[in-house]
């Protein structure tokens, strides 16, 4: 039976082509792309509904389900694509296509390419870096654009780089320095990289704050943390010295995957923390700020979630409630006390505080015993045995050590130093950046332009700063502009 012409017009056909590319796009990449694969889905059921007559079951569901305020029969026949609509969709499918298929040849600008290892401990002789700020020649301003800072990303000293990375193309003195173009104050693809070839550099930080990083919503959570207690870490990607090492052929290496590592360092850190080790423990009276202000917030938390079960149990529950705001009371003359500490932070500090704070007790209305929903009131324990808190001070802890490590390692000793640097290590060794190479498949559309590959700067926990949801940030240039010293024409694309 002949299905009328417009069964395969406007949509349907356009549905049925972005279903097939994504199909083919999510099968080729390696691993397989599943959200790719799950879209296509999405757009293979968009087809059967653009598809389907009167009197197939979706058009009856359509029907059933539309809107009366969008009921379109009483106003008059509805619009019609025109051909050149019609034309541009399929034109948009069948580029998509392309893109998808395509495979590069091997190009001389996309040999040599390096991969960039950030350095631990950091050395104060390291000429290149990721995050944290840039050095820049005298009487230069940090560049803006739009009466703006830019967002800065990385700076890197070109002798050290091989001398056939991009082919040759493009300088081999000085230093390029990355910047993304911030709007909205969040930023953009709009990248520019300036060639720094002035020996006398100094370093720069911008007046405002304004870097447009996004930190992941814990990384955020944490940074206004630390703000609301006083604790100046600066609010920007920290700072990692960064060495060369040149490597072989064009394929870049794969970054092995931290979420299949069971040993992951990061997570033991996280899941064996506790305040009688010393790993965790305060070290300056900026991380004795931050632990009291974790213990209140975590009380007050822990108060709202009692809040909204009291019925339950309304007297064992109300005693529980009335414990925990007497132990933030009893918090807030601790803060109090050690808000304008400053100088160094000795054992005795840490022994005096401990004390005051093994002293503040809670009474906690639990379960009897697993699934059952009779409560009892258990015997009353310190509010720093109670894990809750802990989720809220360890990733701001965090920040504070590797600050003051990034500053000066030997400001970080003992168990802190030699836990987190085993975490850092295991973070740099899957979160490192790379240069030239060839463009992978995770950058589908700058791959089909052939460019030299600049910088590949991935997400990651070492640095702190988040691309997109949790991607790459790939920095491309045209190989004439590269050879043109036209650093101003490179773009920018967040990796699928």
């Amino acid at each position: 039976m002949k299905r009328p012409r417009q069964a395969f017009g406007r949509l349907s056909l356009v549905f049925f082509l972005l279903a097939s590319v994504l199909v083919l796009y999510g099968v080729r990449a390696e691993p397989m792309n599943w959200t790719a694969l799950t879209s296509a889905v999405f757009f293979f059921l968009l087809y059967v509904v653009a598809l389907s007559g009167p009197s197939h079951a979706t058009a009856k569901l359509r029907e059933r389900y539309r809107p009366k305020r969008n009921d379109r029969s009483a106003a008059g026949p509805q619009r019609q694509w025109s051909e050149a609509e019609n034309a541009q969709a399929v034109a948009i499918a069948e580029y998509n296509m392309k893109v998808i298929s395509h495979v590069p040849d091997a190009r001389a600008y996309q040999m040599k390419p390096v991969r960039l290892n950030p350095i631990i401990p950091p050395s104060s002789d390291a000429k290149s870096w990721i995050g944290g700020t840039p050095t820049l020649p005298n009487g230069m301003d940090w560049p803006e654009a739009a009466g703006e800072p830019m967002a800065f990303l990385a700076q890197i000293y070109l002798p050290d780089l091989p001398e056939m990375i991009w082919g040759g193309l493009g300088p081999r003195a000085g230093s390029l320095a990355f910047f993304s173009v911030v709007k909205n104050g969040a930023l953009t693809l709009d990248i520019f990289a300036i060639h720094l070839d002035e020996p006398s550099l100094r370093s720069v930080v911008s007046d405002r704050d304004a870097t447009g990083f996004y930190f992941g919503t814990d990384g955020d959570r944490a940074y206004d943390l630390l703000a609301d207690c006083g604790v100046s870490v600066p609010r920007r990607p920290f700072c990692w010295p960064v060495e060369v090492e040149p490597l072989d052929g064009q394929e870049l290496p794969t970054r092995p995957s931290k979420l299949r590592d069971r040993n992951n360092p990061r997570w033991l850190w996280q899941r064996e923390a506790k305040l009688s080790d010393p790993a965790y423990q305060p070290f300056n009276w900026a991380s004795a700020r931050l632990l009291v202000e974790s213990l209140r917030r975590s009380q007050e938390q822990i108060i709202g979630w009692r809040e909204r079960s009291r019925e339950k149990a309304p007297k064992l529950i109300g005693r529980d409630i009335a414990s925990r705001r007497r132990a933030v009371g009893r918090l807030e003359v601790i803060a109090e006390d050690i808000a304008m500490r400053e100088g160094p932070f000795q054992e005795l500090d840490w022994e005096a505080l401990h004390k005051s704070l093994l002293a503040v007790v809670v009474e906690s209305a639990e379960q009897k015993e697993p699934g059952s929903e009779e409560l009892c009131l258990m015997p009353e324990q310190s509010v720093i045995s109670e894990r809750n808190a802990l989720k809220t001070f360890l990733l701001p802890f965090e920040m504070i050590v590797k600050d003051a490590y990034l500053t000066e390692p030997n400001a970080v000793a003992g168990s802190i130093r030699e836990a987190l640097e085993a975490v850092w290590r295991f973070d740099a060794a899957h979160e490192f950046p790379t240069m030239g190479g060839v463009v992978g498949e995770n950058f589908p559309y700058a791959r089909y332009e052939d460019p030299v590959f600049l910088l590949d700067l991935p997400s990651g926990d070492l640095v702190g700063w988040m691309f997109g949801d949790v991607a790459h940030l790939g920095i491309f240039i045209a190989p004439d502009d590269l050879k043109a010293g036209h650093f101003d024409k490179c773009w920018a694309a967040v990796s699928n």
